[in-house]
């Protein structure tokens, strides 16, 4: 019995010594996995404190405490560890969780050591004795600072990317192409005007909404891009809700997946219309600007011609008897230059290089001055009616050329209206804010004149509309107009610092609005010209400065003719060589004012301080360069616009002589 009893004791002594080490080894091993894990393992108290019992050697760095700092509140308790605004939150989550015997979860904030803040994830559940009580509460605290900042960027990210997309002009969609669906962004009813629900989500109804002749090019584009490329590009016109077309300049990313198939489209599209409007625009202004260039330097050219032609058949009426046979074909080519100057005045007027003799004018004066002249050249069965604002501001201008702007767009209006119809002329005035709208181009800001012609005739077809302010561009049959009108009213109209719009659509009459800035200041009274004598010549000397050698012989022919003493010049050098050589005084320079080596201009400046300064005439078929000189005042210096005839100059030099008087 002894040896069984021994060898039981001993057998007992053995299974406790194993039993010992096995739980030896689970807790080495527990505490290694306890001190291996990223975060903190816990046991503590549920009360006010969070008591910690046992924590894990990761408290260090999650919380910069120590575990004996922890543990029985030592040093701090694990309350004061968590982040004040979070501590009640806490513990109303443990407190809901324990009666239901469930694991409890919380994010929430801690304060370290250092006095950082971190993020923590906590996930435990209580711990319950035989009887139900609570014992204590286990388990473990990660750090998710990093995860939650990341979470935090990522939703700010997509915040900012959401509101781009809200805030943004273009228009902005994500294609599904697998499933066919297209998502777009709020620009869609900003732009176009399509609500999210009539838009349509699928690409057949994108294509419906593509203007029939673009439709095949732009799906053919599509399926090349969708079956090869990296990058959709297509500009097309697309319908807006309204009805009206937009110009979309559509980009689009292709991604593919594993096997190169094209699974997704994302792009934007771009609204060009406004600005496409404006190139055109600048376009057209450009273009009307390279024609009056030219045109301008045409007339330049023919006009000087025409005042030698002018000229010597006047030379050659007066030397022969009036009833000399030739007479009558003087007479023919004296009118037909005429009529050629006529042209090349209007060329002038639309090349804006046309000489104005500016005064500040009432407008409703100026239309009302012209009705009488208007109504005898439009028939009957036209009726011309005139409304006039009140009290409108005065523009500064020339009454002959806006009176000729009237006539011109008054019987464009009459040609449009063979069986009858109406033209209505109204004036307004109008101020035009700082970056309006609906300002024309060229037009603001500031105070306005609109002068409004219309007329209910058969309207200007599209493809001609862009065309009207063209010299020489007509409709009419052959022999039945010059194709000036218009482009005479747009020249004189720039002119004048204005600008001039056409609205037409064939069959639905046209309207043109004139916007005339109005004048600043009331220019100052001219003074009256002197009395013109008869145009007989006298004995002052007169320089003759002029390029053209034909010209140069009939103008020295004529002024001697009456009775002056001429000498002459070809340009601006040689006439300061003839002026200073010449011992008897020049009273008058006739110059011409675009010459080769020296213009009339530079020799103006050249002797203007001279005490025995010559009177100065200037003459020439391109003013622009006498416009854009403005001559100071008091220079006595006055123009002549070539051609002219003999009583012209003549009448001209005299008024010019008077004023030294």
């Amino acid at each position: 019995d002894l040896l069984v009893f021994v060898s039981n004791q001993v057998a007992q002594a053995i299974e406790r010594k194993r039993a010992e080490q096995a739980v030896g080894e689970s807790q080495r091993q527990l505490a290694t996995l306890m001190s291996n894990l990223p975060g903190m393992a816990y046991r503590c108290r549920c009360d006010r404190f969070w008591t910690m019992e046992l924590v894990s050697e990761g408290c260090q760095e999650l919380t910069g405490y120590a575990p004996a700092e922890l543990l029985g509140n030592a040093v701090i308790a694990y309350d004061d560890v968590v982040h004040p605004d979070d501590r009640e939150r806490l513990h109303r989550r443990v407190e809901e969780a324990l009666p239901l015997d469930q694991p409890y979860e919380f994010t929430y904030r801690i304060v370290t050591a250092a006095g950082a803040l971190k993020w923590v994830w906590e996930r435990g559940r209580g711990v319950f004795g035989p009887d139900g009580e609570l014992l204590a509460l286990e388990g473990f605290i990660a750090d998710v600072t990093t995860t939650r900042e990341a979470a935090e960027a990522l939703r700010t990210s997509e915040e900012r990317y959401r509101l781009a997309l809200q805030a943004t002009q273009e228009i902005m969609y994500d294609w599904d192409i697998v499933r066919g669906l297209i998502v777009w962004n709020p620009a869609v009813t900003r732009v176009l005007g399509w609500p999210p629900e009539e838009f349509g989500d699928t690409l057949e109804a994108w294509g419906n909404l593509i203007h029939p002749d673009d439709a095949a090019r732009v799906g053919v584009e599509l399926d090349a891009a969708v079956a090869s490329g990296e990058m959709f590009t297509s500009e097309y016109r697309f319908r807006r809700k309204s009805g009206e077309w937009a110009l979309l300049l559509d980009r689009g990313l292709i991604l593919r997946d594993e096997r190169g198939d094209a699974v997704r489209m994302v792009g934007a599209m771009t609204d060009l219309t406004a600005r496409k409007a404006l190139e055109h625009q600048l376009q057209q202004a450009q273009r009307l600007e390279a024609v009056g260039q030219l045109a301008g330097g045409i007339a330049h050219d023919f006009n000087n011609l025409l005042t030698a032609m002018l000229v010597s058949t006047e030379l050659a009426q007066r030397a022969l008897p009036a009833d000399h046979p030739a007479q009558d074909e003087l007479a023919t080519i004296h009118r037909t230059s005429e009529r050629a100057a006529e042209l090349t005045q209007g060329l002038l007027a639309y090349a804006r290089k046309q000489v104005l003799e500016s005064a500040d004018l009432d407008l409703n004066e100026v239309v009302r001055g012209a009705l009488p002249l208007l109504r005898r050249m439009i028939p009957e069965h036209i009726d011309i009616e005139f409304t006039g604002e009140e009290a409108i501001g005065r523009v500064r201008g020339d009454r002959g050329q806006l009176t000729q702007i009237l006539v011109n767009l008054c019987v464009n209006a009459r040609d449009a209206m063979p069986s009858g119809g109406s033209i209505t002329i109204r004036t307004e005035d109008l101020w035009i804010s700082p970056g309006a709208p609906a300002a024309p181009d060229g037009v603001g800001p500031g105070r306005f004149i609109l002068l409004t012609v219309a007329d209910t005739g058969t309207g200007i077809s599209p493809h001609d509309l862009p065309h009207v302010f063209e010299p020489f561009f007509t409709t009419k049959a052959v022999g039945e107009g010059t194709g000036l009108g218009l482009a005479v009213a747009y020249g004189v109209v720039r002119q004048h610092n204005g600008t001039v719009e056409v609205d037409s659509r064939a069959g639905a009459g046209t309207t043109f609005r004139i916007y005339l800035p109005t004048s600043q200041e009331a220019a100052a009274a001219s003074s009256p010209l002197p009395q013109v004598p008869s145009p007989e010549g006298g004995p002052e000397t007169i320089l003759v400065v002029e390029d053209e050698p034909e010209v140069r012989a009939t103008l020295v022919q004529i002024l001697t003719g009456l009775g002056y003493l001429v000498l002459s010049a070809a340009n601006g050098q040689e006439a300061l060589q003839v002026l200073k050589q010449n011992d008897a005084r020049v009273d008058l320079v006739l110059t011409d004012v675009v010459m080769p080596r020296m213009g009339g201009r530079e020799l103006f400046e050249a002797v203007r301080e001279r005490p025995d300064a010559p009177l100065f005439l200037f003459s020439s078929g391109y003013a622009e360069a006498f416009v854009n000189a403005q001559l100071p005042p008091g220079s006595h210096a006055a123009f002549i616009s070539k051609p002219y005839g003999i009583d012209e100059l003549a009448r001209k030099v005299r008024e010019v002589l008077a004023r030294r008087r």
